[in-house]
């Protein structure tokens, strides 16, 4: 398969913060604070999920973009209360959501956000 010039596949997984990849993957007594910036060395990508689950803040996703050392490349899940349970405060957390991801977007390593909707999800 051939790219385009100037495009380029990245690989990187859906998560990092597994404790029991020690041992496996991490050096088996690298301290849990220290996963993110080891992972970082290994792969140029990394899909976020726990943003799904809770609404991220500005301070945490500026912390991890930092850890990685600013150059590895973020696919961050957007959170549920957008895709599952939208209510009529969705534009305050999609705001929400948006000025948390500025860090990202503004340091260029903002690679992509997945909506991930319900099964029941259809087009109307």
């Amino acid at each position: 398969m051939e790219l385009p010039s100037g495009k380029k596949i990245v690989c990187g997984t859906s998560g990092y913060d597994y404790p029991e990849w020690r041992g496996v993957f991490y050096p088996a007594e690298l301290p849990r604070g220290d996963f993110l910036a080891y992972y970082a060395r290994c792969f140029p990508a990394l899909e976020v999920n726990f943003t799904f689950y809770q609404m991220p803040t500005e301070e945490h996703i500026r912390s991890m973009m930092n850890r990685s050392g600013g150059k590895m490349l973020f696919a961050v899940k957007a959170p549920r209360l957008l895709t599952h349970d939208a209510g009529p405060g969705w534009n305050t957390d999609a705001a929400e959501f948006r000025s948390a991801l500025h860090p990202l977007f503004n340091g260029g390593v903002l690679s992509a956000v997945l909506f991930q909707f319900p099964q029941r999800f259809h087009y109307e």
